[in-house]
């Protein structure tokens, strides 16, 4: 990962691929962000849980009825300035 320090042995990752239904373990509603990310507020950081892993994203929408236990999937959501992150998108919205 680029802004990781440690992680500097590409040897060391294991690439997968990202399938099937998670559960929405937690997330939090940004009002404020960090330095360029400005223009996305407000947004939501999320976890899924997919049982071997879990992953970091963003989560597609919030609001009633998107809490902790929720069924999402993911998919790769295209950022400003060419960045790319998680989606978590949640399964009644499908």
């Amino acid at each position: 990962r680029a802004d990781c320090p440690d992680c500097r042995d590409a040897a060391a990752m294991e690439w997968f691929v990202v399938e099937g239904a998670g559960k929405l373990a937690t997330y939090s509603v940004l009002r404020y962000a960090p330095q360029g990310f400005e223009q996305d507020l407000p947004y939501a950081i999320a976890v899924a849980d997919y049982g071997d892993y879990k992953l970091f994203g963003r989560l597609g929408s919030f609001g009633p009825g998107v809490e902790p236990g929720c069924a999402v999937t993911t998919r790769a959501l295209s950022l400003p300035g060419g960045r790319v992150a998680y989606e978590f998108v949640p399964l009644a919205e499908e």
